[in-house]
């Protein structure tokens, strides 16, 4: 489906602004770096070759690295207006994005534990 360009389908008794959809900087973006560490044992039964019933048990840290791009949400969805100097932009949603950062996410567990089949 086509990125709408022009707010639709607003009702007609109304004067209130419609969002529209914009470009996801984040498309492509991808991971720069990431690790996993685990001390956690991996308890795994196979059943015929057909159903896998497993489970973890123990503790776990990580770290994920990427541009702030990957994440970004904000410039997504914003507004159309007239012209840029229309008298209700300040009041419309920012159409910004937030690229040039750095994310850097770190988790750390003492216990955990999974299991499924």
């Amino acid at each position: 489906a086509a990125t709408p360009t022009l707010a639709t389908g607003n009702a007609s008794n109304t004067n209130q602004s419609e969002a529209n959809g914009r470009p996801n900087i984040a498309y492509g973006r991808h991971m720069e770096d990431a690790e996993w560490f685990s001390n956690a044992a991996f308890l795994a039964l196979n059943i015929w070759d057909r159903f896998d019933i497993f489970c973890t048990l123990g503790a776990s840290n990580g770290y994920f690295k990427a541009s702030s791009a990957a994440f970004n949400l904000v410039g997504l969805i914003g507004f159309s207006a007239a012209s840029s100097i229309s008298t209700d932009l300040p009041t419309q949603l920012p159409n910004v994005g937030i690229t040039q950062g750095v994310v850097e996410f770190y988790t750390d567990t003492s216990f955990s534990w999974s299991g499924g089949a």
